[in-house]
C-alpha cells in the first residue's frame, strides 16, 4: 500500500518513521521530530504524529520527551513500544550539531510516553534499525557527528 504521507504532518520535511503493524492490523504510520520549512534551529521540533491508513486521518501525538528538538532520529517497534533512537540537535552555535544517545518509548496502546529507556552507549544519528524476534533492536551506525574543527 502507498500512502501520501503529505497529509500527515504540516511540514514539507518530516518523514514517516514506521509502520506498525500487528499481523493484518495496522496501526499506523507514525512520525517523531523533524524540521519544519526552514533550516535554522529554530525550525527542529518534538512533534509527534500517527496517521491511521484504514481513516485517512492524521492525529498529533505528546511531543517526542526530548530537551530540544532534533532531526536524524529512527524508530523501530517491539511488542507494542516504538523505541526512538539517537538523531541529532541543531545549535546556533558551535559545535552546531550534537548527536543524541537518548532512547524514548512510546506505547503505542496508549499513545502516551513511557520514561526513557537506557541511553545508547554512543550518540548516534542516521543509522538503520533492525528488529529480531520482536525482542532486540540491532543499531548500525558508520559514526557519530563530532564537532567541526577548523585546523
Amino acid at each position: 500500500m502507498v500512502v501520501d504521507f503529505a497529509i500527515t504532518a504540516p511540514y514539507t520535511h518530516h518523514q514517516p518513521r514506521d509502520l506498525c503493524s500487528r499481523g493484518t492490523r495496522i496501526l499506523g504510520v507514525y512520525t517523531f521530530s523533524g524540521i519544519t520549512m526552514g533550516l535554522g534551529s529554530s525550525d527542529i521540533h518534538r512533534n509527534a504524529y500517527r496517521y491511521n491508513v484504514s481513516a485517512n486521518t492524521r492525529t498529533a501525538l505528546p511531543d517526542v520527551p526530548d530537551t530540544l528538538g532534533k532531526i536524524a532520529a529512527a524508530a523501530s517497534v517491539v511488542g507494542d513500544t516504538a523505541y526512538v533512537i539517537g538523531g541529532y540537535h541543531v545549535l546556533n552555535g558551535p559545535p552546531y550539531e550534537v548527536s543524541s544517545n537518548r532512547v524514548h518509548r512510546l506505547d503505542l496502546s496508549t499513545d502516551t510516553w513511557m520514561p526513557n529507556g537506557a541511553n545508547i552507549p554512543v550518540p548516534i544519528d542516521d543509522q538503520v534499525q533492525a528488529v529480531w524476534r520482536d525482542s532486540l533492536i540491532y543499531v548500525i551506525k558508520a559514526g557519530a557527528i563530532t564537532p567541526f574543527r577548523n585546523s
